[in-house]
């Protein structure tokens, strides 16, 4: 129970020394080194183009008009920065169903989705 009284006085301790701020501390060795060092892990050679870019993005988020101009779109929960290469792999949606659910075999959904990726 002493422990436990020392240690809840440790935040008190640091803020008559002012290195306690109301997100944290100022003075910490991780916050002071992470401001003057550079990037450990730099990007390759030839890595081109980086874009903003979503795993779950589907028709469904995204927002037109009246004439079919795209406005916009939502959903950006699992956005990120990646390699504009990642425009080279189809869209999973192309179908909006998985193999395995199609009525009428593998080799019709195998055939519909060629024709849908050469649109």
């Amino acid at each position: 129970m002493n422990n436990m009284f020392q240690l809840s006085t440790f935040p008190l301790q640091l803020a008559k020394q002012n290195r306690l701020t109301k997100f944290g501390f100022c003075d910490d060795d991780w916050s002071a080194s992470s401001e003057h060092s550079s990037a450990t892990l730099p990007s390759p050679n030839n890595s081109g183009s980086f874009r903003l870019w979503s795993n779950d993005f589907r028709p469904v988020d995204v927002l037109v008009n009246d004439e079919n101009d795209v406005l916009g779109a939502i959903d950006w929960e699992f956005a990120y920065v990646g390699p504009s290469q990642f425009i080279l792999d189809p869209p999973w949606w192309l179908l909006l169903d998985v193999p395995e659910m199609w009525d009428d075999g593998i080799e019709d959904w195998a055939s519909t989705y060629e024709r849908r990726l050469e649109t």
